[in-house]
């Protein structure tokens, strides 16, 4: 935030920054809420608050340089890192899109054995109470292809949300050490709508962003507030460092460049905005991110 206390946001097609307040950005109505038996619950949400809370004196402790975390503090450090790569909209959205996909290419295999297919059905009507009229013309149309599937349940995306930040958690605790990196008393970082960014980074001076969190090479790095970025890889040793300008430009171009939508900066400029529109929005995961070969960047 600005000495103003205020936020700037800088959206996607757009030529100017906005000024808001952090309460007001990030949220989406019920994105989180099941609906179960006509009724509303929002154990999720609550949940996330919760981790939201413990992490929030973790982060404030970061801002001394000499401070240490214990186990348990690293722990929810990290723990909140995976929360925040699987809760934004980038990461359920490609969750649903990879569930379709694995679900037609199953329905293709199936209903190339005929039996298999037709008891599949029949398991369907039994458990739905719903009749299908002509098997034979259903397998061919599954066979076949010709169709969009698409996941729309929340309660299912949410459970599997929950169920990959868990491993992700677990990957980082068992595997990751940590950096700290300082930015200069004249520059900070910027955020976004999607903050944990993955890369690869090689001896040419580019980076392959949007790479899965278990490959042995995978570096993980989330800004926690405009002066302090976290870094982790497998090796580091909870060193604090102070980042060069160029350092800090590389890190705000990779945010830039994983952000769907909006970036979020203490400072409001129209130069920053056409950077922004120069170099934001560039990764989308499953088109040139969280691919078998990762898009590079310079």
């Amino acid at each position: 935030m600005d000495a103003q206390k205020q936020l700037w946001v800088y959206e996607r097609g757009q030529t100017a920054p906005k000024p808001s307040k952090p309460k007001y950005e990030g949220h989406r109505l019920n994105y989180y809420a099941i609906e179960q038996d006509e009724n509303r619950t929002n154990q999720v949400e609550d949940m996330f608050s919760r981790v939201e809370s413990m992490v929030a004196p973790v982060t404030k402790k970061l801002g001394n340089r000499q401070a240490t975390l214990t186990d348990d503090e690293c722990d929810t450090l990290y723990t909140f890192v995976a929360l925040s790569w699987v809760r934004v909209p980038a990461a359920r959205d490609y969750s649903d899109r990879i569930f379709a996909e694995s679900l037609k290419k199953y329905m293709q295999a199936t209903a190339e054995d005929s039996e298999a297919f037709y008891a599949r059905i029949k398991d369907f009507e039994s458990q739905t109470g719903r009749r299908v009229d002509d098997y034979e013309k259903v397998r061919k149309f599954a066979l076949e292809g010709q169709y969009t599937a698409t996941q729309t349940s929340n309660a299912f995306n949410l459970r599997e949300t929950l169920a990959t930040g868990v491993t992700i958690s677990k990957t980082l605790i068992s595997e990751y050490g940590y950096e700290l990196l300082y930015a200069p008393s004249d520059l900070h970082y910027l955020t976004g709508d999607n903050p944990v960014v993955t890369f690869m980074p090689d001896r040419n001076g580019t980076a392959s962003v949007g790479c899965g969190f278990g490959h042995p090479t995978t570096r993980v790095l989330m800004p926690l507030n405009k002066r302090v970025s976290l870094l982790m890889y497998r090796g580091a040793q909870g060193d604090r460092l102070e980042a060069s300008a160029d350092r800090v430009r590389r890190i705000n171009d990779l945010t830039m460049a994983i952000a769907q939508e909006k970036m979020y900066s203490p400072e409001g400029t129209r130069r920053l905005a056409r950077i922004f529109a120069e170099r934001g929005c560039k990764v989308r995961y499953g088109e040139n991110a969280f691919m078998p070969h990762p898009h590079p960047m310079n």
